[in-house]
């Protein structure tokens, strides 16, 4: 459906094509000519920043104390927390305007008494009355020039039951061509009679009052562009009689049958600044499957004498049912007290409430789409609404439960083993919804309902603090009556007749650890190697926890370690201590020398090692220089004729190369004990001797020379 607020416009004639084609569904409001300032003419709300467009400035004499909005409706007023004020405020967004064009502001007092002489009550209520205070002058700097009339003062509602703010307006007029620039408005008040002079609530005599604001000729850009801003509201509103800001933010989530989800759009300008109010003539919010409800912006209520400070919606909330328009001719009264309407309806940011159409969960797509001084599209918001619970979930277990304690001194408190659940629940629409209480039974592998003796169960809020999502089971088991092991299953279940089951696993001892290594094979000092360990208690890994011992013992048993053991859980030993995430574990090592070492990891008694040789750090191996044998000759032997020894560590010879060596001195054999008989080597005439043969002669081996 689509709600829509609205004042003619002819020069869109893209946008209004596309308005047309759903021009059936449209909700209109064209708000009347005259520029309506709201709550922007309030002191209280321009000390609090809440109109951006505007400046504040205090009593630049005596006091420039900063306004806050709790002071200024509190029934005891001084000079401390009521201040002469005077305010001059530029009615532009972003106070840059073209040249041929006119800018309005907006001259504010309060906290100001008038009398002929000093008041004898620091709390007597302020008397004066529009008539009471006049302006001496409106000025603009530079080149431009206020040419208008002086603008007389009209009293505004009251902040307080005794507190008056007065206002007056004036049109700047930016001439064609006025240089682009920055100028300052200015003005001064001064008490519309001599008979009377200007006090604050100490009865100190205010000399003088005046006030400024600056503003800027230039390119202003086109009025609306896209994107608009859609974004999620507040549930609550800020009460504004309190200090407290008791705003809750939507979740964009509701029921369907709820109160609906508040949002709030914006625009800006075509430099990137805050709209004008002046420059929005239509806004169309398209909300296909909601109930769309336009909400009307907050003014005073000046027939609210009862409540001086009370406010009231400009007009009746906008809600789309129906086709349905209003012309910008026909006058529009608010539905609360008939007062019929003369300000601006529509402005740069409005409130919206959408409801599910059909009261049935599900989601709605919502955007907006702003006319007039140009046009802007907003994103797309997706809200959710959601009906009764349909169906409850039970997630996968956290872990597996250990059937047993390890250490029987502990407290029993200190003895427990958990697994939980994440716990949800779900309309007809598949929406998640709010987990009410939910009745658990556990049964064991046998089909067996466990009491809550050994297993306690618990229903509690997640991390983000969301209520009855977590299921948490806790085993009570003694030492000597550990749970039965194998698969568990457990059922929730509502009032509403809605369950779901899950199952967990509860295992025994660890009685298998396989362990691995990234390198068998360190060969730098300072090499990190990693040992991995998965432990299974028959087919299942163990739980979550299961403490693993890793050591790394040096084969040699000597004060040269080859692996320490670093990071988290080293203990003074040097052994590292883990635990099991999912069935793993991890230490780490450092490599620190050379040599064997056996690294090892243990779980509940079973263990598992891996053997590593490490050659960090080992002396380099010199390699010995080459030796040229050949060139050796007779230089191995002790004698040339006769016993002789042959010593040479690097090199040996034959017979026939030591006969050519020693032939030229005479020698006629060389003969060789090899340890039973003599060998003999002999050559005559080039040619070998019958029963000669070519030995080798080695370190240490005796030969005979014969001449």
């Amino acid at each position: 459906m689509i709600g829509t607020l609205a004042r003619k416009r002819t020069h869109l004639v893209g946008l209004a094509t596309l308005l047309a084609l759903v021009a059936a569904m449209f909700v209109v409001l064209a708000p009347a000519s005259a520029h309506d300032l709201g709550e922007c003419s309030n002191p209280e709300y321009l000390t609090q920043a809440k109109c951006e467009e505007e400046t504040w400035d205090h009593d630049d004499d005596t006091n420039t104390a900063e306004v806050s909005r709790h002071t200024w409706t509190q029934g005891t007023h001084t000079a401390a927390n009521h201040p002469p004020t005077v305010s001059v405020v530029v009615l532009d967004s972003d106070r840059i305007v073209p040249d041929d064009s006119t800018v309005k502001v907006a001259i504010l007092v309060s906290g100001i008494r008038v009398s002929a002489t000093k008041p004898s009550n620091n709390d007597e209520p302020s008397s004066y009355t529009a008539t009471d205070v006049a302006l001496d002058y409106v000025r603009v700097s530079g080149e431009l020039e206020y040419t208008g009339p002086i603008p007389t003062f009209d009293s505004t509602p009251n902040l307080d039951d005794d507190i008056t703010s007065l206002i007056a307006t004036a049109d700047i007029v930016i001439p064609a061509g006025t240089t682009a620039r920055e100028y300052t408005v200015s003005a001064e008040i001064k008490p519309a009679t001599d008979a009377n002079k200007f006090w604050d609530y100490s009865g100190n005599e205010v000399k003088s009052k005046s006030a400024k604001a600056k503003f800027t000729v230039g390119d202003a850009g086109i009025g609306l562009v896209s994107p608009a801003t859609l974004s999620l509201g507040n549930r609550v509103p800020d009460d504004p009689a309190t200090l407290t800001d008791e705003s809750k933010a939507e979740s964009g989530k509701d029921s369907a049958t709820g109160n609906g989800i508040n949002l709030v759009v914006t625009t800006t300008n075509g430099i990137g600044n805050k709209s004008n109010n002046s420059d929005v003539e239509q806004i169309t919010v398209i909300a296909p499957g909601g109930d769309i409800e336009i909400k009307a912006p907050m003014v005073d209520d000046v027939d609210d004498a009862a409540r001086p400070h009370a406010k009231r919606p400009l007009f009746t909330a906008v809600t789309e049912d129906n086709s349905s328009s209003l012309d910008e001719d026909v006058a529009r009264a608010d539905g609360s007290n008939g007062t019929t309407l003369t300000g601006d309806a529509i402005r740069q940011t409005m409130h919206i409430n959408v409801n599910k159409a059909d009261d049935e969960p599900g989601t709605v797509d919502v955007y907006v789409i702003f006319a007039g001084d140009g046009a802007a599209i907003s994103n797309t918001i997706t809200l959710t609404f959601t009906g009764p619970n349909d169906a409850l979930s039970i997630g996968d277990p956290s872990d597996s439960l250990l059937a047993f304690t390890e250490v029987t001194t502990l407290p029993d408190v200190l003895r427990r083993d958990i697994v939980t659940f994440a716990l949800g629940a779900t309309d007809e629409g598949g929406n998640a919804g709010s987990v009410p209480d939910l009745r658990t039974r556990i049964l064991d592998p046998d089909g067996k309902v466990v009491n809550q003796e050994k297993i306690k169960v618990d229903q509690l809020a997640n991390s983000a603090g969301v209520p009855n999502t977590v299921l948490k089971i806790t085993s009570l088991p003694s030492y000597l009556e550990p749970l039965k092991t194998g698969t568990y299953s457990i059922r929730v279940s509502s009032t509403g007749g809605l369950s779901a089951t899950g199952s967990f696993v509860v295992v025994g001892r660890a009685n298998s650890v396989e362990l691995s290594v990234d390198t068998l094979t360190p060969s730098t000092v300072g090499e990190i190697v990693t040992a991995t360990v998965t432990v299974k208690s028959g087919d299942v890994l163990v739980p979550n926890g299961t403490q693993v011992t890793f050591r790394a013992d040096d084969v040699a048993a000597d004060a040269d370690a080859v692996l320490r053991a670093v990071g988290g859980g080293v203990e003074a030993s040097g052994n590292s201590v883990q635990r099991t995430i999912g069935g793993e574990a991890t230490a780490t090592f450092v490599t620190v020398g050379h040599g064997s070492s056996v690294v090892s990891a243990t779980a509940h008694r079973t263990t598992d090692v891996e053997v590593l040789e490490s050659t960090a750090g080992a002396p380099a191996v010199v390699e010995p220089e080459a030796v040229d044998c050949s060139a050796v000759g007779t230089e191995g032997l002790s004698a040339t004729n006769g016993f002789a020894t042959w010593s040479h560590d690097d090199c040996g010879t034959s017979a026939s190369a030591l006969f050519e060596s020693l032939s030229g001195r005479g020698a006629s054999a060389i003969h060789l004990w090899n340890g039973s008989a003599w060998v003999r080597y002999s050559v005559v005439d080039g040619a070998e001797v019958p029963g000669s043969s070519n030995f080798d002669v080695m370190d240490g081996d005796i030969v005979y020379i014969s001449n």
